[in-house]
């Protein structure tokens, strides 16, 4: 017997909805009903079950009786099969006769082939059109294709047959696919399954999760030519596409980086199913053990100790001054990798006085390496040791002394250290905002911290009385009308937008100064209208103040027309809009999850300071806040704003110069409401 389950997926590939599919599944189970009968049972508005019904009745899975009152039935499941392969059998039939005359059609009307070679940007939503995307991408290859995805995600996209493309092209034998993934213990099984269905062709190797580096971006790349990647660590659902040659340099160089550092998958496997640990590798179970071992180790280090840890761990390493203080006195180097975020600001500071210490983003596993001699590395911080509690954290601790291990590790936190950058001073007035002592900053404050170094501009608290929520937020934005203002000059006009901010501070050889960013991804029904933005702000040192100044503006507005020229009125800005089309600059919002990336030079100003085409992600950490605040413009232009907002952390690809690194203090406004007055 057909699965509820089974049924509602193959209901939901024949195009029909959650509620359509509800009352079918009714009325398979309960026979013939009147209208009355299914609203009750299903407690589901008459009227929404009478729509419901007629769109059931249309698409052949419902039949009425000619009784009154009337009675609807369900039509049995294999017919509905047959008459859905009998229509697509027909569609793809109609479209079989039409090729050709499509085809002629196509190559009359379109642009030279200059055209073609134009970077280009596109997103695809859809785990259908993105299988369909995907078995495009393999059917074309003609050299080679290099993709970084899970056990599981390769084996359904091999369930989809997306592998036999590959197989049955005689005419292309030397396409070159490398895959890559992540193997361990928990899918060994399944990663076999998938070895054996690969054929002659595939060069497949597995990451190991003890290096603890996350395979972000997974990725899909075609010939050097095309890239696909995801913005989603969990779910195959919204993925990017480019030719972007630079962004495809970058890309390709962390595929690269990645593929030297695994191991052949048969080696692997072979390590899994022996329960032999390469070489000198062991898991320490008991956590005591763990911790003595480690505490042992870290008091006798002689030349170099480099901590990847938490943002929390950044905390505990500062309680252990006096320790690190001991090193410094004894020559001992000691480096830190670590998100560095508003709540550990203040304490990387102060350990800046005694060691290095860099900005990472999230998501790599708790590292330390010791004299290049000892490795340890925890699923979570190990440097609460104190207590008997944090005893938990040592177990199951990985640990290894031998040298070839150690020195990918090496290589590979070193090439990380390189891209990353230190905690700038430059914020600090931005980040911490005085307060009385004892008197706690608000979310309002805190969330706004980026603003309150730009120039253009100046915050006030609102004084609303009201009690602000996220749900109240929230649902101003749902419940929105579409806002027209009928005279622009006077009129209040409404915004309604996801928009997010980060600070990024180049490394020397970019040649450019820090930058902020502000992109903007504002929905339709917003008084001006819907449109992705994004505003540049070039760091500038002046006798009257140094700031943020807006500099360029960034849209794909289709009527070649932006507030925020207005908006930014009297600024460098205001004569530098560019325009670009929604393939050649994209700002994407997904969850608590933002980005934006262009695939062409931006210009910042001239004649020194481009932007090669470059890509922004911004992740949501902690927790939401909630606030509300007014914007008062030099030029006359007030803004009160209410907001659901994260602190955000942020990377920054630049793919010209092949680097990928963390930017700072990024701000999430998931929910955005604007209240405006223009001049």
């Amino acid at each position: 017997m057909l699965g509820r389950e089974a049924l509602e997926v193959a209901l939901r590939d024949f195009g029909i909805t959650a509620k359509e599919t509800e009352v079918y599944i009714f009325l398979v189970k309960r026979g013939a009903q009147k209208t009355s009968q299914i609203s009750k049972q299903l407690r589901m508005n008459k009227g929404l079950v009478h729509r419901v019904l007629k769109n059931l009745q249309k698409k052949g899975l419902v039949e009425a009786t000619l009784e009154y009152p009337t009675r609807f039935t369900a039509v049995a499941f294999e017919n509905v099969i047959n008459a859905f392969i009998k229509a697509k059998q027909e569609e793809v039939a109609r479209i079989e006769e039409a090729k050709e005359t499509l085809l002629s059609d196509w190559k009359e009307i379109s642009k030279s082939e200059l055209e073609s070679a134009l970077d280009k940007f596109s997103v695809i939503e859809g785990k259908k059109k993105i299988l369909q995307k995907i078995s495009q991408m393999i059917k074309e290859a003609d050299s080679k294709l290099s993709a970084i995805s899970t056990v599981s995600e390769l084996l359904h996209l091999d369930q989809f047959s997306v592998f036999d493309f590959s197989h049955h092209n005689e005419a292309k034998p030397k396409v070159q696919f490398n895959l890559l993934t992540e193997l361990n213990r928990g899918n060994l099984k399944a990663a076999k399954l998938l070895k054996a269905k690969l054929k002659a062709g595939f060069d497949f190797k597995g990451r190991n999760p003890d290096l603890g580096f996350a395979a972000f971006p997974r990725l899909l790349i075609k010939d050097n030519e095309e890239i696909m990647f995801f913005i989603t660590r969990s779910e195959q659902d919204v993925c990017f596409c480019t030719n972007c040659k630079s962004l495809i340099r970058a890309f390709t160089s962390v595929f690269n980086n990645f593929w030297s550092n695994s191991t052949d998958i048969d080696q692997k496997i072979m390590e899994l199913e022996t329960g032999k640990p390469l070489r000198k590798m062991i898991l320490i179970k008991d956590a005591e053990s763990a911790r003595r071992r480690y505490e042992a180790l870290l008091k006798n280090a002689q030349d170099e100790v480099l901590i990847v840890t938490s943002s929390e761990g950044l905390v505990e390493l500062y309680n252990r001054m006096e320790q690190l203080k001991r090193w410094n006195e004894r020559g001992v180097a000691v480096r830190i990798l670590a998100p560095v975020i508003e709540k550990n600001f203040q304490v990387s500071q102060k350990l800046l006085e005694i060691c290095e210490i860099k900005h990472l983003p999230i998501s790599y596993l708790g590292t330390t390496l010791i004299d290049g001699q000892h490795l340890f590395q925890f699923k979570h911080s190990p440097l609460k040791t104190e207590d008997s509690s944090a005893l938990s954290l040592f177990r199951n601790t990985f640990y290894t002394n031998d040298l070839e291990y150690i020195e990918k590790t090496k290589n590979m936190l070193q090439d990380i250290w390189e891209k990353a950058c230190v905690p700038s001073a430059v914020t600090i007035e931005s980040i911490i905002i005085p307060t009385e002592k004892g008197e706690e900053q608000d979310s309002s404050s805190l969330i706004m911290k980026n603003f309150r170094k730009v120039t253009s501009f100046s915050i006030e608290d609102d004084n609303t009385p009201e009690k602000l929520t996220e749900k109240h937020v929230l649902n101003k934005i749902l419940k929105a009308d579409k806002h027209v203002a009928t005279c622009p000059s006077d009129d209040a006009s409404l915004l309604f937008a996801s928009t997010g901010q980060a600070i990024i501070h180049p490394p020397k050889f970019f040649n450019l100064p820090d930058m902020m960013f502000h992109a903007w991804h504002i929905d339709d029904h917003s008084t001006h209208g819907g449109g992705e933005n994004l505003v540049i702000h070039l760091w500038t040192d002046s006798p009257s103040g140094s700031g943020f100044v807006p500099t360029a503006i960034i849209s794909n507005a289709a009527n070649k027309e932006t507030v925020l020229q207005r908006i930014f009125s009297g600024t460098p800005a205001e004569h530098n809009v560019q325009f670009l089309n929604k393939d050649e600059f994209h700002v994407r919002v997904h969850g608590n999850t933002l980005f934006v990336g262009w695939t062409v030079p931006l210009i910042l100003q001239q004649p020194q300071n481009i932007l090669p085409p470059c890509c922004l992600l911004l992740e949501s950490v902690g927790k939401v806040k909630t606030g509300r605040l007014s914007i008062q413009y030099q030029n006359g232009f007030k803004n009160k704003i209410e907001f659901n907002a994260f602190e955000a952390l942020v990377t920054f690809f630049h793919p010209s110069s092949q680097y990928e690194g963390p930017g700072t203090d990024g701000i999430f406004f998931r929910e955005y409401v604007g209240e405006s007055v223009i001049p």
